[in-house]
């Protein structure tokens, strides 16, 4: 709820956008998650927590080939 609110108020903070993704991946709302960690990782390839939640999204739903890419 209140990253949802602090993202209408800073709409290009990656951060605000990492922690609303983890929180939606914590909440197996995977949908909401992957939109948003795909938003960020362009933006910061680096990022572990991305690249790692992205594998952990792809195992999940069963794209084992796709989480052992990242």
């Amino acid at each position: 709820k209140y990253y949802r609110k602090a993202l209408q108020l800073d709409p290009k903070n990656i951060k605000i956008k990492t922690s609303l993704a983890l929180a939606y991946l914590n909440n197996n709302d995977l949908i909401h998650s992957l939109e948003l960690f795909h938003e960020v990782a362009p933006l910061e390839p680096n990022n572990l927590t991305v690249i790692g939640s992205l594998g952990r999204i792809a195992a999940l739903q069963h794209h084992f080939d796709q989480a052992e890419e990242l």
